[in-house]
């Protein structure tokens, strides 16, 4: 999993971390990447994992982009729990600094 995400050339690196019965991954997109193939991504590498797996362990996924002059950047954390199918992304809404 781990190996293929790292040898995308839109991922800056990528890191995994087993605590208990949660699986870490951490991914680094290089700027220029939505938000939205970021996701997609995410979702896809999980493609690369056993069956067997999903039935013990949640996912959690944290996407990032370092904001440059051109491009916003983000920050955002997914989870896939060991009994759902589909992943739950946080809204990522910015928050008005002036609040």
């Amino acid at each position: 999993m781990i190996t293929k995400l790292k040898e995308d050339e839109e991922i800056q690196n990528a890191n995994i971390r087993l605590a208990i019965r949660t699986i870490y991954v951490t991914i680094d997109f290089v700027p220029g990447v939505s938000l939205e193939k970021a996701q997609q991504k995410a979702v896809e590498s999980l493609q690369e994992v056993d069956e067997n797996i999903f039935e013990y362990y949640d996912f959690n996924y944290i996407l990032t982009e370092e904001t440059t002059e051109d491009n916003k950047g983000f920050t955002i954390m997914g989870a896939r729990n060991s009994y759902g199918t589909g992943f739950i992304w946080n809204n990522n809404i910015e928050t008005d600094e002036k609040e």
